[in-house]
Formats: C-alpha cells, sequence, structure tokens
C-alpha cells in the first residue's frame, strides 16, 4: 500500500542535547561531536534512538548554554542545565528564562526538560532549583524527568554516586541515560 506523502515510516528517532558537563562528560561537546567519560549520553542513544549532536561544555551556565546553541533539525531535545548557575548564585528566575530560550532557539517542540543532580555543597539550591524546573515544564508543555532516584536524595548524592558531589560516576551516569531513554521513548512516567 501507498504511503502517504506527509508520513513517514522511521523506526528510529533521533534527540539532540544541550547541557553542562552532566551531558558532555569530561570534552566540551559541540555540533555533531561526540559525548565523552562521564556523560550520560551513551546510555540514552541506541537503537532505536540516535544522537543528532548539540551543545554541552563543561562549567557552562545556561546563559554560555543559550549563547552556543543553534537550531538542531532532531525528534527531541533533552535539556539538563543549572548546576553551574546554582554553584555560581544565578537568580534561578534567569536560568528559567534561558532554559525557555534555549528551547526556543534549538527549535525542536518536543522537549525534556531533566531535573539537575545533587549538588552536595548546596543542596537546597538543588531541590529548589528542581522544583522551579518541573513548574517551567508543565507551564510550557515539556516532559519533565528526575532521573536521580536511587543516586541522590534531598539534594546530596548517596554515599558512592559521586566522587566529587557534583558528577555522577560513570555507573550513575549511564543509569541516568538509560533513565532519559526511557522517557524519549515511551514518556517521562514510564
Amino acid at each position: 500500500m501507498p504511503q502517504d506523502p506527509g508520513q513517514t515510516d522511521r523506526s528510529t528517532r533521533d534527540f539532540a542535547a544541550v547541557g553542562d558537563s552532566i551531558t558532555a562528560g569530561v570534552v566540551a561537546m559541540t555540533g555533531d561531536g561526540e559525548p565523552s567519560v562521564g556523560s550520560w549520553v551513551q546510555s540514552a542513544a541506541s537503537l532505536p534512538l540516535t544522537f543528532a549532536g548539540g551543545w554541552a561544555v563543561p562549567g557552562a551556565t545556561t546563559a554560555d548554554m543559550l549563547q552556543g546553541v543553534q537550531p538542531v533539525d532532531a525528534d527531541s531535545l533533552v535539556l539538563l542545565g543549572g548546576t553551574n548557575d546554582i554553584v555560581q548564585g544565578i537568580d534561578p528566575a534567569d536560568t528559567l528564562v534561558h532554559l525557555t530560550s534555549i528551547a526556543r532557539t534549538v527549535g525542536i517542540e518536543d522537549v525534556l526538560l531533566v531535573a539537575v543532580p545533587p549538588l552536595d555543597s548546596d543542596p537546597e539550591g538543588s531541590v529548589r532549583l528542581d522544583e522551579q524546573l518541573q513548574t517551567l515544564a508543565d507551564q510550557e508543555g515539556w516532559q519533565y524527568l528526575d532521573p536521580w532516584e536511587g543516586i541522590g536524595a534531598g539534594g546530596v548524592y548517596l554515599p558512592g554516586a559521586s566522587s566529587d558531589g557534583v558528577h555522577p560516576v560513570p555507573e550513575a551516569a549511564d543509569l541516568v541515560g538509560t533513565r532519559i531513554r526511557s522517557a524519549l521513548l515511551y514518556g517521562a512516567g514510564a
């Protein structure tokens, strides 16, 4: 049976990612560059999901992300940013504006906004921003995912889940990637 020209029959879906070291790993990832050690992306990007690129740089604030992003052609955008904003004392209201502007600049309608990770140096800041991120996702019609269950609690990492109180150990990053993958494939409530 011929396919309607307006339909596509794709067995794969692709996603772009914007973030900081939690997304990039230890080396900057821009354009269609590959993530490095410590990134969650490798665990999320296996068939039928493929990674379409994006922008993620260790140490980046959401303002840096906004300056660096370009439009990306992909089915979904995974947006995970704000940890460095907390560390640098940036007003959370500015973080939310930056995240909204990043999504608009990238130009992908299907957005998965991911909770910032635990932050041992400022657990209250992490918890507070995550609450605001969930509200932002609701307002924008985005999916929201907190993939940190069993990795952190109350804004701090559980023992063995981080070596520095900021970044997840590789096994925890892989678990985060698996949870992001599930949300992209089946919805954040899956």
